[in-house]
């Protein structure tokens, strides 16, 4: 059902666009200047999807070291936002790189505490 928005009297439909899920870009600032058009990232071991905001992938591998210190386990970059604040730049992005499933970008995230 459109909304309707009154200008100068007469009742004129409104299109309300649903608001796109925020990119990881946003919280990465660093990320816009090495992504490719296509969404990907080029890394000395090769070239890794990011992976789209909708993708659910169980996490990888035990990796030796997370941003925090300590043992974690490979995981999609958009699916470990404790450790954005440490991921300053593209060269320490790249100390914690570890690939998902031999084709997506992940970083190494602290485990995650269960109750």
């Amino acid at each position: 059902m459109p909304l309707y928005v009154h200008h100068d009297m007469v009742a004129v439909p409104s299109t309300i666009k649903p608001k796109s899920p925020p990119k990881l870009e946003d919280s990465l600032h660093w990320l816009a200047s090495v992504i490719s058009a296509n969404r990907t990232l080029t890394l000395p071991t090769g070239v890794f999807k990011i992976g789209k905001s909708s993708l659910n992938l169980p996490t990888g591998d035990k990796c030796p070291k997370n941003p925090q210190g300590g043992e974690g386990t490979c995981t999609l970059i958009k699916d470990c936002p404790e450790v954005f604040t440490l991921l300053t730049d593209f060269d320490t992005y790249k100390q914690y790189f570890c690939p998902v499933q031999n084709k997506f970008a992940g970083v190494c995230c602290p485990k995650k505490k269960t109750s």
